[in-house]
């Protein structure tokens, strides 16, 4: 266990104390010489809020490596995007550190960043607390999985509430409600949710998007457009911001339907042929009702100019075929 050094991180001392050896593992205090050599490798003065971390834990392993926060010896230590430094991986997805000093869940494969810590100390609190839902003092995982191997909804609800308790400002956590509230039918409550958890943090994609799909089953077509592009503006994914300006484009009235479409294809040239492929894979599976979703989007992208006349009359044809194009005539 590493020399205590700070009053930081009580938490992690704790976890610590009442695990299992080798549950978790961490480093010594970093030394000014290595955090030196990581600004240096890093172009700039390493964040203060992690330069804090490293002060008293040169690198974290939490929960036998289920999730990690890097060392200065860590080469993943890095810039994932402008001002965002990668400086841990969970299950989930990567932990990006910003310049307002929030820590953002992040998948790297199809970038949404959304608030999972209001800072570093909050994140790892909240972490720890809800990890403790799952797994026991040995590192093992308890009995809070359903017949299907998912995680129940008792434990779900446990681990959102202790995520609020313990950092209130996080939008994450506001977003798993809001989850837990659609599957119980509470798609209202589940707006408020929503709500708060972009005033939080408006940066967060995935909350703009859940929050544009309920407003557009409520019928409420301009905040559903209003919500879809905010979506759209909050990744950096090419494709994810083109199918959000596409779903913007499905409740707008014209002429900003066409003008999201054109957007859509602007931001992702190879949209189009992708959802086309995708749709062919659908139809000759029987998913009819995805089909009819992915026809009108590529008919959306077509009156953008997208050449896709010959293939969306051949995946019309298969669609009237198996009697699905009654909801887009």
């Amino acid at each position: 266990m590493a020399r205590r050094v700070t009053g930081f991180f009580e938490p992690l001392y704790v976890a610590l104390r009442n695990h299992a050896v080798g549950v978790h593992t961490v480093g010594p205090p970093v030394t000014a010489t290595a955090l030196g050599r990581v600004a240096a490798r890093l172009g700039q003065p390493v964040p203060p809020a992690y330069a804090d971390f490293l002060r008293s834990f040169d690198g974290v392993s939490l929960f036998h490596d289920l999730i990690v926060l890097y060392g200065t010896a860590d080469a993943a230590l890095d810039w994932a995007a402008p001002e965002q430094l990668r400086i841990g991986q969970t299950p989930e997805g990567a932990l990006w550190l910003g310049p307002d000093g929030a820590l953002r869940l992040v998948d790297e494969q199809e970038p949404d960043p959304i608030v999972a810590g209001s800072n570093l100390e909050a994140w790892l609190t909240a972490t720890l607390a809800r990890e403790r839902v799952l797994l026991d003092r040995e590192g093992e995982f308890r009995e809070v999985f359903d017949e299907e191997g998912a995680i129940s909804e008792a434990a779900r609800w446990k681990r959102v509430r202790l995520g609020r308790r313990h950092d209130p400002a996080a939008a994450l956590y506001l977003l798993e409600e809001a989850e837990l509230l659609l599957e119980a039918r509470q798609d209202e409550e589940a707006v408020a949710r929503l709500a708060e958890a972009v005033t939080l943090d408006p940066g967060a994609g995935a909350a703009w998007q859940l929050l544009g799909v309920l407003h557009r089953r409520a019928g409420r077509a301009e905040e559903a457009e209003a919500a879809s592009l905010r979506a759209a503006q909050a990744t950096p994914d090419a494709s994810l911001r083109a199918s959000r300006l596409l779903e913007a484009a499905l409740v707008a009235p014209p002429p900003r339907c066409d003008e999201h479409a054109r957007a859509a294809r602007a931001a992702d040239p190879g949209h189009g042929a992708r959802l086309l492929q995708e749709a062919k894979k659908v139809v000759g599976e029987g998913r009819m009702e995805e089909a009819v979703v992915l026809w009108q989007r590529l008919e959306l992208l077509a009156r953008a100019g997208e050449d896709l006349t010959d293939d969306l009359h051949a995946l019309r044809r298969a669609l009237r075929g198996r009697q699905a194009l009654r909801v887009v005539g």
